[in-house]
């Protein structure tokens, strides 16, 4: 039997919808280094959206007229900008997403299904936000959820709280807010209307903003649960994606493209769990305590 010799070296796009910043940068040294790692010798393309949804499906088709061998895309936006450009199946798409099946994969047409697959957070994470609630405000009943339908994984993490909260004799209630100055406005009104403690959904606008949206629910005395920007501020707790696990998890799955597989025969991983960071700061500021088990849980512990 005769083994094809591909007549190129193959090329690899890593692409972001967010800025050329240091964090995506050694994101996509990650991947890179673990491709290299596993033997691939390849041409790399790197491509960055700088947080323009327009110009972001732009640089999606003008990736695709490049043909590259797989696609590693780095965020939800950026996903849905590739699956978009490439429904033909032209090429192969490695994503990361909060809820990757949920978000950007469920109104593919049949026959792009098999050109997707990546990594996404276990979906169990909506609970373990409550359940750490409800361990460090015991008798807390009624949680808002600081809420923008305008990002594609909103809706279905929304759905999944509610969903968790019923199991936990806990109620959700979501909380519109479209712009950084409502924040003080939308988490007093929660505040108001008897919310106990909050959760900050996922979007671009809560994630830059985490320091206003953290204190204006400190003032208030209402806890808040949300992604790194809330926690390392005046939140108690963070949930946040462990990168470097998740990009060699990335790189892997895209090694096996290149040696044959199709992107649709990969399962979407949901096993690398999120870090979690307490901060103990607020905890006391709050008047409330982290039993030593809910300590031990945490990747990281903010203690000043």
């Amino acid at each position: 039997m005769t083994t094809a010799v591909r007549a190129r070296a193959p090329l690899v796009a890593l692409f972001t919808y967010a800025a050329a910043d240091p964090g995506h940068v050694a994101v996509m040294d990650v991947a890179q280094a673990h491709l290299e790692r596993q033997g691939v010798r390849a041409t790399y393309l790197r491509v960055f959206g700088n947080r323009d949804i327009l110009r972001t499906g732009q640089l999606a088709k003008e990736i695709v007229a490049r043909r590259p061998d797989v696609v590693l895309s780095f965020m939800t936006n950026a996903n849905l900008a590739m699956i978009a450009a490439t429904q033909g199946g032209v090429c192969p798409v490695v994503g990361w997403s909060m809820d990757l099946t949920g978000a950007c994969l469920q109104n593919l047409q049949t026959g792009a299904k098999g050109n997707v697959t990546g990594v996404s957070f276990p979906a169990s994470v909506q609970h373990d936000q409550l359940t750490l609630l409800k361990a460090l405000k015991p008798g807390v009943r009624r949680i808002g959820h600081l809420y923008n339908p305008g990002y594609a994984v909103a809706q279905p993490v929304l759905e999944r709280m509610q969903k968790a909260a019923a199991g936990l004799a806990l109620d959700v209630t979501p909380y519109l807010c479209e712009a950084a100055g409502e924040f003080p406005a939308v988490i007093a009104r929660m505040a108001g209307e008897g919310i106990e403690a909050l959760t900050v959904g996922p979007h671009e606008l809560f994630n830059a903003h985490g320091k206003a949206i953290s204190a204006a629910a400190m003032h208030l005395g209402l806890p808040a649960v949300g992604l790194e920007s809330i926690a390392v501020e005046d939140g108690v707790a963070g949930f946040a994606p462990d990168f470097p696990a998740i990009w060699e998890r990335g790189a892997e799955m895209a090694a096996r493209i290149l040696q044959g597989e199709s992107a649709g025969a990969i399962p979407v991983d949901v096993s690398i769990a999120p870090q979690i960071i307490l901060n103990l700061r607020s905890i006391r500021r709050l008047g409330l305590q982290a039993s030593v088990g809910v300590i031990r849980s945490a990747t990281r512990v903010i203690k000043e």
